[in-house]
């Protein structure tokens, strides 16, 4: 499947206390807190389904799978017979990118990096 780049994130928090009022009793402090400081757009994930077709005994057949004739042949030909890769690819190629077919974005990326994010606030201690 392939890996996505390295997940990185720098972030950023500043915040100050200021103490006034007879004996400092009361305090107020502001704060800046920046999440992915550089605003990165790392991928998180790829598409992983090949294809929206739900595979069964018949579709498997048409992609010239002799010995998939019910769905206890289908377990048998996946653990006992090299499995059932090579089916669903005949299959799918037949079809090319359409909605039986391979999906255009697979393998493509589909999840991303949160972005940059801002707080700004005070609070006050009493």
């Amino acid at each position: 499947m392939g890996r996505t780049e390295t997940f990185t994130e720098s972030d950023l928090g500043i915040s100050h206390r200021y103490k006034f009022g007879r004996d400092a009793r009361y305090t107020i402090e502001g704060f800046l807190y920046i999440r992915n400081l550089f605003n990165e757009k790392n991928v998180l994930g790829l598409q992983t389904q090949i294809s929206n077709t739900n595979f069964t005994a018949s579709t498997l057949t048409q992609g010239g799978c002799t010995t998939c004739g019910d769905e206890a042949a289908v377990f048998q030909t996946i653990f006992n017979r090299g499995g059932i890769q090579q089916f669903v690819l005949n299959f799918l190629n037949s079809r090319g990118v359409s909605a039986t077919g391979f999906r255009n974005d697979y393998k493509l990326p589909n999840s991303f990096q949160a972005p940059r994010d801002v707080r700004f606030g005070f609070r006050f201690f009493f």
